[in-house]
């Protein structure tokens, strides 16, 4: 009767185990995931608000705000302005022990150079949680695509930046291939430069090579050869394209890339240079971080994570008209300008590099400064 009673007990067992195995199951991982999400939703929800800090206005990325708002019912309020003026306002705010921004979205030098030794911002560790942001396969780096290693700032732009840019009329294909050859005698006077000694493209470019190219010593000697050659240094961002466009100089050196971009588009004889020393890929005004001592914790958590999915990548790309950083973020209103061509170098944005940037600053003011008017 027992053998007959354990039997039975061991079919019952095996038909049971059977059944179970053909429901769906949920891993311990997607269930942890899931539940951490939902919760983080309710308490936004609860919260009811989120404050950005954004150096671009208000207009351009409005639909972003509008999304997340519809989805979350999280409402959204932002605040314009420059990078170092809501470094300032933060900090007179925190001295009146009044914190107001979640998250900050700027480019990266505000973010690290400004920000971070000051306190204001903090880390994105452990902040991530959906497997479609932690996937390493979604990046076009192959990576999430933090600015510095301490995780406290990430891009959700990508920007190839290319230094020189010619006037098709006067400067053929075949007469720059290197950054080198605008130190040509024949052309002397004919170089209109973004001001190196203050944050910008100027600045960006002598950067790019001390920390990607030459090394300190060997730019430093580039920029004394180049002062000769005495190029025009504005800080009229504008004007500088304006002045390349009709042929009052054939050469420009870091105009701002987007400028450039719309007056080719417009049907201006310009081109990007293609050198053989490569471009940098930039967040641009695409850095994204978290402000420390946020109000909306919970809000912001949930922002930052939909803001890098495809739906939030999406719509980034469609409001600032730049490259996302995921693989699949569209490209449709984006500049062809604005990605690199198939065996063009690239060297990524790092701490490091968004750092030496003070640096040669100081060393653009020794060298270009009686240049400037």
């Amino acid at each position: 009767m027992k053998r007959f009673l354990m039997n039975v007990l061991c079919i019952t067992c095996f038909l049971w185990l059977g059944l179970v195995s053909n429901i769906p199951r949920v891993s311990a991982a997607e269930g942890d995931w899931k539940a951490r999400w939902q919760k983080l939703e309710q308490e936004a929800k609860k919260e009811g608000n989120l404050v950005v800090y954004s150096t671009t206005a208000g207009d351009a990325i409005r639909e972003i705000f509008t999304v997340f708002q519809a989805k979350y019912g999280v409402k959204v309020d932002y605040v314009v302005g420059r990078g170092r003026e809501l470094a300032r306002r933060m900090k007179s705010e925190r001295a009146a022990s009044v914190y107001v921004p979640d998250v900050i979205m700027s480019g990266g030098t505000t973010l690290l150079v400004v920000m971070k030794p000051a306190g204001l911002i903090d880390s994105f560790t452990g902040i991530f949680i959906l497997p479609d942001v932690l996937d390493k396969t979604a990046w076009v780096a192959g990576e999430m695509p933090y600015l510095d290693n301490d995780q406290y700032g990430i891009g959700f732009l990508a920007i190839y930046q290319r230094y020189l840019t010619r006037n098709t009329n006067l400067v053929g294909e075949s007469e720059l291939k290197s950054y080198k050859d605008i130190l040509d005698p024949k052309w002397k006077g004919k170089l209109v430069f973004n001001d190196p000694t203050v944050s910008g493209g100027g600045n960006a470019f002598v950067s790019h090579l001390a920390h990607d190219i030459w090394g300190l010593e060997k730019t430093l000697d580039y920029m004394r050869k180049l002062v000769k050659q005495e190029p025009v240094i504005t800080r009229n961002t504008g004007l500088q394209v304006e002045w390349l466009a009709k042929g009052k100089y054939p050469i420009g050196i870091a105009p701002m890339q987007e400028r450039v971009a719309h007056f080719m588009e417009a049907g201006a004889s310009l081109s990007q240079v293609k050198v053989v020393e490569g471009g940098k890929l930039t967040p641009g005004v695409g850095g994204l971080a978290l402000a420390n001592k946020r109000p909306h914790p919970n809000a912001a958590a949930i922002y930052v994570n939909w803001l890098l999915t495809s739906e939030g990548q999406a719509l980034a790309v469609k409001a600032y008209k730049y490259p996302g950083t995921r693989v699949d973020a569209p490209k449709t209103g984006v500049p062809s300008a604005f990605y690199p061509s198939p065996g063009e170098k690239v060297f990524r944005t790092t701490e490091a590099y968004i750092l030496a940037g003070r640096q040669m600053m100081k060393h653009s003011k020794n060298i270009f400064g009686p240049l400037i008017k």
